[in-house]
């Protein structure tokens, strides 16, 4: 009965959390291109910011999804005490790498997404910019 609520209470949590990143996580470049416009140009720092926010949604959602992963792996092993982790205090120890390693990991990731995602949108402001110029006269 215990494995079933565990296996219910993880399909809940990772459907809440696929939930609250699902409006970032499939924003397109051109939409928040469209988001940022203004009457003349655009706000650079809003595109950031939602280029970031869609970045750091990915990273959520990958690490969310291994987390769902690892969870269910776990309801299906027998329950015996885990043979290198002796007290709580080696616990503490292990999670607290573990969340600095994957902080650190994920950050990286997702400021590497950034800078790829504004390449993209220069390029993509430059091509529409080209389009939107008149064709010079020539003599």
């Amino acid at each position: 009965m215990i494995l079933l609520f565990q296996i219910i209470s993880t399909a809940f949590m990772f459907i809440s959390a696929y939930f609250w990143i699902r409006g970032n996580l499939w924003m397109s470049l051109e939409t928040i291109l469209q988001l940022s416009a203004t009457k003349w140009g655009s706000n650079i720092d809003l595109t950031q910011n939602l280029i970031s926010q869609r970045c750091d949604s990915v990273v959520a959602f990958a690490f969310l999804f291994i987390g769902f992963l690892i969870q269910i792996w776990s309801s299906y092993i027998p329950d015996k005490p885990c043979p290198f982790i002796k007290s709580w205090l080696y616990g503490i120890v292990l999670f607290l790498s573990l969340c600095f390693v994957a902080f650190t990991i994920g950050n990286c990731i997702a400021r590497t997404m950034e800078k790829i995602e504004l390449e993209k949108i220069k390029i993509m402001c430059e091509q529409k910019e080209s389009k939107n110029k008149p064709p010079s006269d020539k003599k």
